[in-house]
């Protein structure tokens, strides 16, 4: 009886963890993309208002895209950017979470 029980918690749960793991992935892509184009332009040029961080976000995607494209490393870059867009989104929530301002501040100014 136990196990019919889950099966239908299961089965009930099943499609809102399906759109939950699909939006993730893809706020995880759009985050590791950003983050990467950040750095790197902020070698080269200063990214110091919401126009060009906006600009920003539209290079890195379409940079991550491409590259995703590529026949042999594409997926590879593409698994790298998930696992860096949900590492980093991790380390954000975990310090908001535990209310260490200070270091969210700190790390922000340092960029």
């Amino acid at each position: 009886m136990p196990v019919f029980a889950m099966t239908l918690v299961g089965l009930v749960l099943l499609p809102f963890v399906l759109v939950f793991v699909v939006v993730a992935c893809a706020l995880a892509y759009v985050f590791g993309a950003f983050l990467v184009a950040l750095r790197i332009m902020r070698a080269m040029l200063p990214v110091d208002s919401v126009a060009k961080r906006v600009g920003v976000l539209a290079v890195g995607l379409v940079a991550a895209f491409l590259l995703g494209l590529l026949p042999v490393l594409g997926w590879l870059i593409t698994l790298v950017l998930l696992v860096f867009g949900f590492g980093a989104a991790t380390v954000v929530m975990m310090r908001r979470w535990t209310g260490d301002s200070s270091r969210i501040a700190a790390t922000e100014a340092a960029g």
